[in-house]
C-alpha cells in the first residue's frame, strides 16, 4: 500500500465515525509517526514512534496536526476489527483473504458450524480497506 493510500484510507475512517482507538499508530501532517493512547476522555495523547517525542490534547489536537490513522499498522487494524464487530454488533467477523480480495465473513447462527460469507459488498484490495468498507457500510446497532 502507498503511503497516498495509506492516508487516503486513514482520513477516510475518520470520516466515517470509526474515530481513533488505544494503540493506533497515527500520522501527522508533517509526516510523523505517533502511537496514541486516549487519556480521560476526550483526551488524545501520542508517544513518538522512531524519533522522541509526546504530544497530548483534547481530541481536536488530532484535527489540529492533521493527523490519520495508519492502517498499515498491524496494531491498528486489530483496534479497528473491533470497531467495525462493535458498529455491526456481531463479535464473530473476521476478514479472509480470498484471490478476489479481502472478504468479510460471520458465523451465521441459522447454520450450525458453518461460516458463510457476508453478502454485503464489502471486499477490499487490502486489509485496511475492507476495514474501511464495512465501518461505511455497518448499519446502526452496537453489542
Amino acid at each position: 500500500m502507498t503511503p497516498a493510500e495509506a492516508e487516503r484510507i486513514g482520513r477516510a475512517w475518520i470520516a466515517a465515525g470509526g474515530g481513533w482507538r488505544d494503540a493506533f499508530a497515527a500520522v501527522d501532517a508533517d509526516g510523523h509517526r505517533w502511537r496514541v493512547y486516549l487519556g480521560s476522555p476526550p483526551i488524545l495523547c501520542g508517544h513518538g514512534i522512531g524519533t522522541p517525542g509526546f504530544i497530548g490534547g483534547w481530541e481536536s489536537t488530532a484535527d489540529i496536526i492533521g493527523a490519520w490513522p495508519d492502517l498499515r499498522d498491524a496494531a491498528t487494524r486489530g483496534a479497528a476489527l473491533e470497531v467495525v464487530r462493535e458498529r455491526w454488533g456481531d463479535d464473530t467477523m473476521h476478514m479472509a483473504a480470498l484471490r478476489s480480495g479481502w472478504v468479510w465473513m460471520f458465523h451465521d447462527e441459522r447454520a450450525v458450524d458453518l461460516i458463510i460469507v457476508n453478502s454485503l459488498p464489502i471486499a477490499g484490495a487490502s486489509e485496511a480497506e475492507a476495514l474501511l468498507l464495512a465501518l461505511q457500510l455497518a448499519p446502526k446497532v452496537s453489542l
